[in-house]
């Protein structure tokens, strides 16, 4: 017993050196409290966010596992703790409250409601937790001594995003943002690294790079003023990239050090515009006359047929309801017309400047319902693509005839309207 004794007050005594030493250590490291550098930090950020001229934007990953997009906000902060809100959700701006507060660390919170950065994270009767518990607290994690900029995460998400220094009015800066995404709108990518070709798919919410051999890496990305950047760096081909510059002339876009580049294929031309095509043997083939036949005999058994009898030997191309885009037939009365279709994304063709390429969206969603056979014209379109086209006029076309790469007895031409 006494024996165990000593061994217990031994082992007690070696306990209390051990954390005088370690307190020893932590005071010779630190010079102040863990909560006094805390409230420090808290103090030089406070001083921080109101200094920029133009504020700040913050590249805002939304919901858990970012699976709900990626959005452009920019912040004014005020030495009295006012913050004015711009972004990509909503038009005009907003302003409310915000404060650093300590939680762990120093957090940025918007702790009044803010109608334009609130509202992904307000809960409606669609999203009962918002989208995806978007986050409006921000744990504040490190400082660029040379820009300044900010990495914060998501105290609900854990998504970790850039807040940067704004070098622009944030009019200007979400401005380009918006050119930039239009440009993305209709595109396809090719990805080559050090020669090395990579096949690149890109959604509203992700781009996935196949490199054979390799498992497909998928990257939530955002768009910045200047391209776009990655929610974290990944690696291909043995290269590290994380952020993109695009070159609208050469219409690529190419990583900061050079080495991965990403060509950007577009349609040949504006197909949000609004093109017609004559279903005769002057303008179509054959196939498309065949389709305007058969879609007449079918509306013939339409219980609408009495109100617009007739299927015109007529399709469009282009945005035809606004804001839908895809090929559309008319169908027509005495005194009113219907256009009725497929829903379609135009694109380009990689490695293939003046070819047509479409993804199929599927019927009009309204009156695909109550004239169903309408989109045979976009079914002709859809089973012969991709298209070549000949246009009048390359930098200002008014005239293009298209023809199926895959079956060039299928073509057709359109014209602008």
């Amino acid at each position: 017993m006494e024996k165990k004794l000593k061994k217990i007050v031994t082992v007690f005594f070696l306990g209390i050196a051990v954390l005088s030493c370690t307190k020893i250590e932590d005071d010779r490291i630190f010079d102040k409290s863990a909560s006094e550098r805390i409230s420090g930090a808290i103090s030089e950020y406070q001083e921080l966010l109101p200094k920029p001229e133009h504020g700040w934007v913050l590249e805002y990953f939304a919901g858990r596992g970012r699976c709900c997009g990626a959005y452009n906000y920019t912040f004014k902060f005020d030495d009295k703790n006012m913050v004015t809100v711009k972004g990509e959700t909503a038009v005009g701006e907003a302003t409310s409250n915000y404060e650093i507060v300590q939680y762990g660390g120093p957090v940025l919170t918007f702790n009044t409601y803010n109608r334009i950065f609130h509202f992904l994270s307000t809960p409606n009767g669609f999203r009962p937790q918002g989208a995806g518990e978007a986050d409006y607290e921000f744990v504040i994690l490190s400082r660029d001594e040379e820009t300044d900029n900010l990495m914060v995460k998501g105290v609900k998400t854990n998504n970790e995003m850039r807040l940067k220094k704004l070098e622009e009015p944030a009019e200007e800066y979400l401005e380009k943002v918006d050119n930039i995404k239009q440009y993305f709108s209709n595109s396809i990518l090719a990805t080559t690294v050090n020669g090395k070709d990579i096949p690149t798919a890109r959604t509203q919410l992700r781009i996935d790079f196949m490199e054979e051999g390799e498992e497909a890496i998928s990257s939530p990305y955002i768009y910045t003023s200047q391209g776009i950047y990655l929610y974290e760096p990944i690696t291909l081909n043995g290269v590290t990239v994380q952020e993109f510059i695009l070159n609208f002339d050469e219409d690529r876009l190419v990583s900061l050090d050079g080495d991965v580049i990403i060509d950007v294929y577009l349609p040949p031309f504006d197909a949000s515009l609004l093109w017609r095509t004559t279903v005769d043997s002057d303008n179509t083939s054959q196939h498309f006359i065949d389709a305007q036949i058969e879609m007449q005999s079918l509306h013939n058994d339409n219980r609408f047929a009495r109100l617009w009898p007739t299927v015109e030997p007529e399709f469009v191309l282009g945005q035809y309801t606004p804001p839908i885009i895809g090929i559309a037939g008319i169908i027509s009365g005495s005194t009113t017309r219907w256009t009725s279709g497929k829903r379609a994304s135009f694109t380009g063709v990689a490695g293939q400047k003046t070819q047509l390429d479409a993804v199929d969206l599927g019927p009009d969603l309204i009156t695909g319902i109550i004239f169903p056979y309408m989109d045979f014209y976009g079914e002709v379109f859809m089973e012969n693509k991709p298209y070549e086209t000949e246009m009048d006029d390359p930098d200002d076309p008014k005239e293009i005839k298209l023809t199926s790469v895959n079956n060039p007895e299928v073509w057709f031409i359109i014209k602008r309207d």
